[in-house]
């Protein structure tokens, strides 16, 4: 077994501007919370192994299918060639923050880089989504958490189509508050159809976004998908009460989080505290990020 080249790559959490499951279309913001993926090329192994090292929680049919799908670009798929994969993340698992999409975009960045397969962001983007959706982890394939986690800041985009409509940086001066529940909620595991009552209120919600109204958005989201997945919205309310400018609920939930200015954060924190773990952190305005060993 001979070490042929070493990649760590890191993405990074998102939280939800508009939900694209009712309509196609959704915006998300990055946030600094991150997952990393290192990957290992292996010559001479017995077969053509991938070997991962990862949290009992982690998908690893998703990290897998992303490797095979950059393997079958190069022309090591079919040789005595393996890879191995340690995947680190400070992301909370199926709470609606784009862990999956973190994950997947670390693992094809470093995976690519190390076979030396060029591939644009988008086309690195897109790969990482085709997985999710045939992975069965995502409904639409996330590419507007996809796309914001990978690149940062803020994305629209046109998840049917896959192009990002509007990109721009968020505003800076603000904390984001999350607060995370020890329950969990899987993106395949929710209906679409239940979610299609809703439409015609999201399409509002994202001319608004769209439109520049990033913090309205927020607000209308969260509450809508809030009602229609049956959560507990106090933790908005909670938080808009003591001076938040935004709160929601990100993607599926069962997360929410409130965009807070850095003198509210210890108060709002405080008063979240009740409804689960709560987690500091900031926006996110710098995207993926590859180290070399």
């Amino acid at each position: 077994m001979i070490k042929m080249a070493r990649y760590r790559a890191c993405s990074y959490a998102s939280a939800t501007i508009i939900n694209a499951i009712a309509t196609g279309k959704g915006a998300a913001f990055a946030i600094d919370l991150k997952a990393e993926a290192e990957v290992e090329l292996m010559s001479n192994w017995d077969d053509n192994r991938i070997e991962i090292y990862t949290y009992p929680e982690e998908d690893t049919d998703l990290i897998e299918m992303c490797v095979k799908r950059i393997l079958k670009m190069t022309n090591k798929s079919n040789k005595r060639f393996g890879v191995k994969i340690t995947i680190r993340s400070e992301i909370p698992i199926a709470q609606g923050l784009s862990s999956s999409s973190a994950v997947s975009n670390a693992v094809v960045l470093a995976t690519s880089k190390a076979c030396k397969v060029n591939l644009s962001n988008e086309d690195l983007i897109k790969t990482g989504v085709d997985c999710s959706i045939e992975s069965n982890v995502s409904i639409t394939g996330a590419f507007d958490d996809a796309s914001a986690s990978f690149l940062g800041g803020i994305t629209i985009t046109d998840n049917i189509k896959r192009i990002i409509l509007k990109r721009e940086a968020f505003p800076h001066g603000y904390s984001i508050i999350v607060v995370v529940s020890d329950k969990r909620c899987y993106t395949r595991d929710v209906s679409r159809e239940r979610i299609k009552i809703i439409k015609e209120f999201v399409d509002m919600a994202f001319e608004k976004a769209i439109n520049g109204n990033i913090f309205d958005a927020i607000t209308m989201n969260g509450i809508l998908y809030s009602s229609i997945l049956k959560y507990n919205p106090e933790p908005i309310y909670e938080m808009l009460t003591n001076g938040a400018v935004a709160a929601g609920l990100s993607g599926t939930g069962p997360a929410f989080f409130g965009v807070v200015k850095k003198h509210l954060a210890k108060d709002i924190k405080k008063s979240v505290e009740q409804y689960g773990r709560v987690i500091e952190t900031k926006p996110k305005n710098s995207g993926a990020g590859i180290f070399v060993f």
